[in-house]
C-alpha cells in the first residue's frame, strides 16, 4: 500500500528477485499504471480493503496515513495474513496492536535507507541493498515466518532485531535529529551581508550536510509529532555537546 520511494523500491526489488510472489498494489492511478506497464506489478488495487486477500501486506505510506490504515486494517485481517509497515517510528504501531484482537501477524518495520526525493519515480530497487533493515520482531523465534525474512533477505537487507521503543529512541538520535539539524544548518547560513549571500560560498562540505534538508516536510512532520519525546531527548543531548563546544572556545581549549 503506497508506492512512493520506500514501497517503489520494495516492489522493483521483490519483482527483481526469484521469488516467485504475486504483488498488487494501491496507490493514486498515475502511479498504479506506471507501476503496471513497467512490469513492476501484477495487478491494480481499486480500494484500500482489497489488499487483505493477500497474505503480506507493506504499509508504505507517510506515518499519519500508515497508522490510520493500520487501525481500519487489522480487524479485518485473515489468520495468519501478515501486515508491516515502513515508517520511522515504531511505538505507536505496536501500542495499537497490542491492545487489538486482530487474527493476523504484525511485524513491525523500518529499511534504514532512503534519499531527499520522494516518490515512485525516485524509487530504486537498488535502495535497500545492504542497508540494516530494522525488524521489532526476532524472526529466528517464529519458524512460521521464515516467509516473510526471505522477502526482507530478497531485497538485499541485512536484518537487525530492535524492539519498538528502542528503534524509536535510537532513530530519534540518528534520523530524526539529523533531519532537523540540516534544516537548522541551512537556515544559519542563509545570511546575507551587502556584498555576499553566504550560501554562494556554500561547497561540498555544506551540501554533504545539509542534502537531506530538501527533504519533503509532509513526510517528516508526523515523524515527529509521533516520536516527540525521544526526539526532544536526542535535542537535549546535542546542546549539550553545543554548550561544551561552545566553552571550549570562549576559554581556548
Amino acid at each position: 500500500l503506497g508506492l512512493g520511494l520506500i514501497g517503489g523500491s520494495i516492489a522493483k526489488a521483490l519483482k527483481n528477485s526469484a521469488l516467485d510472489l504475486e504483488i498488487s498494489a494501491y496507490d493514486k492511478n498515475e502511479v498504479l499504471e506506471n507501476a503496471f506497464s513497467g512490469n513492476v506489478i501484477d495487478k491494480k488495487l481499486e480500494s484500500i480493503d482489497e489488499s487483505i486477500n493477500s497474505d503480506l501486506i507493506f504499509l508504505c505510506l507517510p506515518v499519519n496515513v500508515s497508522l490510520k490504515t493500520f487501525e481500519e486494517l487489522i480487524p479485518k485481517l485473515k489468520q495468519g495474513t501478515i501486515i508491516t509497515d515502513v515508517c520511522g517510528v515504531k511505538y505507536p504501531f505496536k501500542k495499537f496492536w497490542d491492545e487489538s484482537n486482530s487474527k493476523g501477524i504484525y511485524i513491525g518495520g523500518h529499511p534504514m535507507a532512503g534519499k531527499e526525493k520522494s516518490g515512485y519515480k525516485n524509487s530504486d530497487p537498488l535502495l535497500l541493498e545492504n542497508a540494516v533493515y530494522i525488524l521489532t520482531d526476532d524472526l529466528s523465534k517464529n519458524e512460521e515466518l521464515k516467509d516473510f525474512r526471505k522477502i526482507i533477505e530478497a531485497l538485499g537487507s541485512k536484518i537487525l532485531h530492535v524492539p519498538a521503543k528502542q528503534h524509536d529512541l535510537i532513530a530519534a538520535s540518528v534520523s530524526h535529529l539529523p533531519q532537523l539539524l540540516s534544516v537548522a544548518l541551512v537556515n544559519t547560513a542563509a545570511l546575507k551581508t551587502e556584498n555576499y549571500n553566504f550560501l554562494d560560498l556554500a561547497a561540498g562540505g555544506f551540501r554533504d550536510m545539509t542534502r537531506i534538508a530538501s527533504s519533503d516536510f509532509d513526510i517528516w512532520e508526523p515523524v515527529l509529532e509521533k516520536n516527540k519525546n525521544e526526539i526532544l531527548i536526542a535535542v537535549e543531548k546535542f546542546q549539550y555537546e553545543l554548550e561544551r563546544i561552545k566553552s571550549n572556545l570562549k576559554n581556548d581549549n
